[in-house]
């Protein structure tokens, strides 16, 4: 080409990387940033009474050329609906990790605040989910939808225009969906208690999960907090315990994560015990362990027969305060869960313990 100027160079180099949108036409050259997507939308299904995780909007998000956070994602309730008929709305991506929640502001729109990253080269598919009230009698044959208006991320936008908005669900009040009970385990210890560094295998708690009798359910997953003084170091080999096989944790922070690989069926009516055990370390004493459940949702169940989440709702154990307890507001099953949904009971760690053998 020859000798160019800085400014002519700058608006090489700007072309070099142009991405077809109709601006320049004939380039093929490759895409960077962020391209937004359209995809295939969830099926038309009824947003029911008590239902989690409701699939509503899909699309898709591709990183090019570099790692892209997404920071935060603006969401609207649309169609002929009222905002009352949902409990909040969530984030999932194509394998079914929920990345962000939020609840519907009165100008309708969620605000998905939680950061992700999608790694170069890779593309994401993200739904948004609704969860619905316990009592939608009052929203009954209002069909609701749910468009994506923004998103704020690292690199700039391409693709397709916003708003992407998806399938328009059905309310109604009156179909039976699968429920779920939790009540304390055979095995759970039922209170306080003093564990020495290096003890192996300490039972730390232990729940019940009982299927009612709309339908069966699948148990996907199960996530604790520690919310006790001791560190992740003082913890270790952490395990979920069912039917007596080990499902291994994974850790972020202070959320111990059991996947369930392949996923446990309740039948109608049955239940199974979750057991968490570990081992103590050496470098815990004098601090406390203490492995609660933070929100029902955390105990990842599905309905096998019309395929929403199910809350557990406790129906023995509970208490307002307490250890080993289900806490509720007012302390009895008919009434909303606190934080955490699950107390769990308090281990002290000790350094030793004293045995006399006999006379000197």
């Amino acid at each position: 080409i020859g000798t160019v100027g800085p400014k002519t160079r700058a608006a090489l180099d700007a072309l070099c990387v142009q991405v077809t949108t109709g601006a320049v036409q004939g380039t093929t050259t490759e895409a960077v940033g962020l391209t937004v997507g359209t995809t295939a939308q969830p099926a038309q299904k009824i947003a029911a009474q008590e239902a989690m995780y409701v699939p509503f909007t899909s699309f898709t998000l591709t990183a090019h050329d570099t790692d892209v956070e997404v920071k935060s994602i603006l969401a609207r309730r649309v169609g002929p609906a009222q905002n009352g008929a949902f409990d909040f709305i969530s984030l999932f991506d194509q394998d079914g990790n929920e990345l962000a929640y939020g609840y519907i502001k009165s100008d309708n729109t969620i605000t998905f605040k939680t950061p992700f990253t999608i790694p170069e080269g890779t593309t994401m598919t993200l739904t948004v989910m609704g969860s619905m009230q316990w009592d939608v009698a009052a929203y009954n044959g209002q069909a609701a939808g749910f468009s994506i208006d923004s998103i704020e991320a690292s690199s700039p936008l391409v693709g397709a225009p916003l708003p992407i908005t998806g399938t328009h669900q059905t309310i109604i009040s009156t179909l039976p969906i699968g429920r779920a009970y939790t009540s304390l385990g055979t095995d759970d210890p039922r209170g306080s208690r003093t564990q020495y560094i290096q003890d192996t295998n300490v039972r730390f708690a232990t729940i019940r999960v009982t299927a009612g009798t709309n339908e069966k359910l699948t148990l996907r997953s199960i996530t604790w907090r520690q919310n006790g003084t001791a560190g992740a170091s003082d913890v270790g080999n952490v395990n979920v315990h069912i039917n007596s096989i080990a499902y291994a944790t994974t850790v972020d922070g202070r959320d111990y994560t059991a996947v369930i690989d392949p996923w446990i069926t309740i039948d109608k009516g049955q239940s199974v015990d979750i057991q968490l055990r570990g081992d103590i370390t050496t470098t815990g004493s004098n601090r406390t362990l203490k492995f609660d459940i933070d929100d029902g949702a955390y105990i990842e169940l599905w309905g096998t027969q019309f395929g929403y989440g199910i809350f557990p709702i406790p129906e023995a154990n509970t208490d307002t305060t307490g250890s080993s307890v289900f806490l509720t507001e007012d302390g009895t099953t008919d009434t909303d869960s606190l934080t955490p949904y699950f107390s769990g009971s308090t281990v002290t760690i000790s350094s030793s313990s004293v045995t006399e053998i006999g006379k000197r």
